[in-house]
C-alpha cells in the first residue's frame, strides 16, 4: 500500500507556478490541498488551475529571414479563480474540489500581487 506524501511549495509574486507537473506515465491521488496567506498584512487573491498544451508551432525562417520564435498554445481550466484569503489565514481544499487527472494537465497557482506570498501544502499518493 502506497504512503501517503506531502508537497510544499512555497508561493511568491504574481507569476503562475507549477505546483504538480503533468505525468502521463502515472495520475495522483489528491486527499487535500492547503494554501496560507503568509503576508504579514495583505489579502491575497489566489487562482488555482489545470493546463494542458494543446498545440505548438515550431519556429522557421520567417519571410525577413530571421528565425521566428516557437509558439506554444494552452488549454486553461481553472479550479479556482479570485477567491480572497485574508492575512495569516489558510484555506483548505479536500479532494474533491482539486480532483483531476493528472496525467493530462500540470496543476498551476497564482497569486494576484507581485508582493503576495503563500504555502502550499498538497497531501497524496501515488495512483498504481
Amino acid at each position: 500500500m502506497a504512503r501517503r506524501k506531502y508537497l510544499h511549495t512555497s508561493i511568491t509574486g504574481n507569476t503562475a507556478v507549477t505546483l504538480i507537473e503533468k505525468n502521463k506515465n502515472r495520475d495522483l491521488d489528491i486527499y487535500s490541498m492547503t494554501v496560507c496567506n503568509t503576508h504579514a498584512s495583505d489579502t491575497l487573491t489566489l487562482d488555482l488551475f489545470l493546463s494542458k498544451l494543446t498545440s505548438r508551432v515550431t519556429g522557421n525562417i520567417g519571410d525577413d529571414g530571421n528565425w521566428d520564435t516557437p509558439t506554444d498554445t494552452y488549454t486553461t481550466v481553472y479550479l479556482l479563480r479570485d477567491v480572497a484569503i485574508d492575512s495569516t489565514n489558510t484555506l483548505v481544499l479536500e479532494s474533491s474540489e482539486i480532483e483531476y487527472d493528472g496525467t493530462e494537465f500540470e496543476l498551476k497557482g497564482q497569486l494576484n500581487n507581485a508582493d503576495s506570498t503563500a504555502d502550499v501544502v498538497i497531501n497524496f499518493k501515488r495512483k498504481r
